[in-house]
C-alpha cells in the first residue's frame, strides 16, 4: 500500500472550490506574479508553513505545533524540490509573498503497481495568505506547479489531505484530482470492544431471547384465512362470449374495440 509520508497539501481557502479546471485562473487582479522562490523569501514561506501546520493541528491532534516544525520542513521541502525535478513557487503581490506551493517528482516502488503508475508528480504544500484569499490565487498556484511537473515528465499528479479537511478535498476534486487510495486510522484508546470477554471462572450471560420466549408462541395471532379465488368471466379484447347454457352462444362484437382497431 502506498503511504504518503507528507500528506500536507492543504488549502485553507475556499476560492479553489469554485475553480474551472479548463480556465483555472479565473478573474484575478493585476500585479500578481508567480515565480520560483528565492532565499530571501524564506522568512515568509516559513511563516506560512507554520500557519499551515497549526491549521492541520486544529484538524487532527497528531500534528505538531507549527513553530516546532516549520523551519525544518522548509529546508526539507526545498531540498527535495531541488533534487527531484521539483519547484517551490511563490505568489507576489505588491512585492510581498502572499502564497506558496511546492512539488516534485516521486517514485513509489510498490511492486503491486504497474510501472507507469510508480512515477508521478507530487504536490506537497500549498498555502495562500488571508490578505488575498478569494482572488483565485490558490488555483493559479496549483496550475503553475502542475505545468512545471508536466514539463519534467509527470503524466499524473498526486496530492494529499487530511480527511477532516473536507473543503480542501472538495477543492482538489474540482480541480481534477480523484481519490486514489484511502488510509484509515483507528484509535485503540478511544474504541474499546463492546462485549468484553468473561473473566476466568465466570460464565458468560446467556444471549437475550429477542422472540419473547417459547411460552409466548401460543399468543401469536392466527394467520388470516385465505379465500378461494372466484371464477370470473373471461372477456377477450375483441369479443365477449355469452355463457348462457340455455341459449346458443353468440359472438358479441366489442364496438369500442372495433372502432379503435
Amino acid at each position: 500500500m502506498l503511504l504518503l509520508n507528507h500528506l500536507r497539501a492543504e488549502i485553507c481557502v475556499l476560492a479553489l472550490a469554485g475553480a474551472d479546471a479548463d480556465n483555472p485562473v479565473g478573474t484575478m487582479d493585476d500585479g500578481i506574479e508567480i515565480r520560483p522562490a528565492l532565499p530571501m523569501d524564506a522568512p515568509e514561506i516559513i511563516e506560512m508553513l507554520s500557519d499551515l501546520q497549526d491549521y492541520e493541528r486544529w484538524l487532527h491532534q497528531s500534528r505538531r505545533p507549527g513553530s516546532a516544525v516549520a523551519h525544518e520542513h522548509y529546508q526539507r521541502m526545498t531540498e527535495w524540490a531541488a533534487t527531484n525535478d521539483g519547484a517551490v513557487l511563490v505568489a507576489i503581490v505588491e512585492e510581498e509573498v502572499v502564497g506558496v506551493v511546492s512539488g516534485w517528482m516521486a517514485v513509489d516502488n510498490d511492486p503491486l503497481q504497474e510501472v507507469e503508475y510508480q512515477r508521478y508528480g507530487y504536490v506537497s504544500d500549498i498555502f495562500v495568505s488571508s490578505k488575498v484569499r478569494g482572488k483565485w490565487l490558490a488555483t493559479k498556484l496549483l496550475k503553475s506547479i502542475e505545468d512545471h511537473l508536466r514539463e519534467v515528465g509527470a503524466r499524473r499528479l498526486r496530492i494529499g489531505s487530511l480527511a477532516r479537511n473536507a473543503a480542501a478535498v472538495a477543492a482538489y476534486r474540482n480541480f481534477g484530482y480523484e481519490p486514489f487510495e484511502v488510509v484509515l486510522e483507528k484509535d485503540l484508546e478511544r474504541w474499546k470492544p463492546v462485549l468484553e470477554p468473561p473473566k476466568p471462572g465466570e460464565a458468560p450471560d446467556p444471549p437475550q431471547d429477542l422472540t419473547g420466549g417459547i411460552e409466548d408462541m401460543d399468543t401469536l395471532p392466527e394467520p388470516p384465512a385465505i379465500e378461494e379465488p372466484q371464477e370470473e368471466e373471461v372477456i377477450t379484447p375483441a369479443v365477449a362470449m355469452d355463457q348462457d347454457d340455455d341459449e346458443e352462444d353468440e359472438l358479441i362484437l366489442d364496438e369500442e374495440w372495433v372502432q379503435s382497431s
